[in-house]
């Protein structure tokens, strides 16, 4: 290891920022193709032509477009998550094994309790045991941790609403392609605990610093995958970008994982926002039927960041201030970027291998031409299409038919037509 505490370098943080900023330009245009697709699927989903299909209809023609995607997409998000995560049942949990492997503390603790009850307050020492009553009281101990452990996964599964985040997820892969859920985070939280005063003998409540997992649902629009990749677990990292107010940027700054005199130094210099609207960002709040077409533009009042999730050279985090050996210079970590423009804000490795992501795909139809896979509007858009076409041409020619007039044969006079 290097003999110097690592500090952190400014000219090479720098050009790692640069280096970070182009790459996340690249990202941002190797999804162009992708946003098409998901600009056309919910446009299908709200009832909204295509700018150049609407372009073909006539202004005294019918736009009538039946909803049949959004029907589709309801029921099958419905389905689903009955499926998945059915109400009247968990579709989890957890039981030990039937020959269970303990640690040693645990073992000792077993044979601890057990010979304390055979005793009955006589010698522990006189206190004899079978493989039988261990085994069975290895099981029984077992059992008791398992119960334990899926009532802990139950709660925090209901505290973090869990079901909420997962119909995010199936409602985005549905749509769209993909649905992703991110984590897990560590959340810091205050826990009930009781001791016994060794002094007084009574009972004490307290409270003590806990973490507990935590997942959050990511929006396909601001996840930028490795395109490049032929699988989405077998990307070289992948961004994220965040909106955010300045407010919130100045609180990043007071956390410890974040680098805040930078982002001091930066706010500094930067006033006003950074955020500026994609071009898919635009069409959208442009779109009728929406709630954001007289809504001011954010420019300058949000600001823009990018995360990144993946491999970085040990070179550049040894810049970034994080102890690096002077041998895995060149070796590539798995590590969390973030960065506000070309500026690094946060550089730390990564707290699990590479085979441990931090997002988590739900992709509605494997493809071969897509890595992010097809959605519900992709398999359905001829045929919505075609229903569109046939409802619209109903329209229009029953719209020019003239008068109609029936005449009832046997009212009329013989010899009179």
């Amino acid at each position: 290891m290097t003999d110097n505490v690592p500090v952190i370098n400014e000219a090479q943080l720098n050009s790692f920022g640069i280096v970070m900023f182009g790459m996340y330009t690249t990202y941002q245009t190797d999804r162009k193709a992708a946003e098409d697709r998901w600009l056309q699927n919910l446009r299908q989903y709200r009832g909204i032509y295509d700018p150049e299909i609407l372009a073909l209809i006539g202004k005294d023609q019918s736009r009538a477009y039946p909803k049949l995607t959004r029907k589709v997409v309801i029921g099958t998000v419905a389905r689903l998550m009955q499926m998945l995560w059915p109400q009247t049942e968990k579709n989890y949990g957890v039981k030990n094994s039937p020959i269970p492997d303990l640690s040693k503390e645990q073992l000792q603790e077993v044979l601890d309790a057990l010979v304390t009850e055979k005793a009955q307050g006589g010698d522990p020492a006189q206190v004899v045991l079978t493989d039988d009553e261990i085994e069975k009281a290895i099981v029984k101990y077992a059992a008791k941790k398992a119960e334990k452990m899926e009532l802990k996964i139950t709660d925090e599964l209901q505290e973090m609403e869990f079901i909420t985040l997962a119909r995010k997820v199936v409602f985005s892969s549905t749509l769209y392609n993909v649905g992703i859920l991110v984590g897990p985070y560590n959340i810091k939280f205050k826990a009930r605990k009781w001791q016994k005063n060794q002094f007084t003998g009574k009972y004490e409540a307290i409270e003590v610093d806990k973490y507990k997992p935590r997942y959050e649902f990511l929006p396909v629009w601001d996840h930028y995958p490795d395109l490049t990749a032929k699988a989405l677990d077998a990307q070289d990292g992948s961004f994220d970008r965040h909106i955010m107010t300045r407010v919130q940027v100045e609180e990043l700054a007071n956390r410890r994982d974040f680098m805040g005199d930078r982002i001091r130094i930066w706010l500094s210099k930067n006033l006003t926002g950074n955020y500026k609207p994609l071009w898919w960002e635009t069409i959208i709040k442009a779109e009728p039927k929406g709630d954001r077409m007289y809504a001011n533009n954010k420019e300058g009042r949000k600001y823009e960041l990018a995360s990144w999730w993946g491999g970085a050279k040990g070179n550049d985090l040894r810049g970034a201030g994080i102890e690096i050996a002077d041998e895995d210079i060149g070796k590539t970590f798995q590590a969390n970027v973030w960065t506000i423009d070309n500026w690094v804000i946060k550089a730390k490795i990564a707290p699990f291998d590479i085979k441990t992501r931090m997002h988590h795909y739900f992709v509605f139809e494997d493809d071969d031409l897509s890595v992010l896979g097809n959605g519900q509007g992709d398999t359905m858009r001829d045929s919505q299409l075609s229903l569109c076409e046939v409802t619209r041409a109903a329209l229009d020619n029953s719209s020019v038919v003239g008068p109609c007039v029936v005449v009832n044969d046997d009212r009329v006079t013989p010899g009179r037509t």
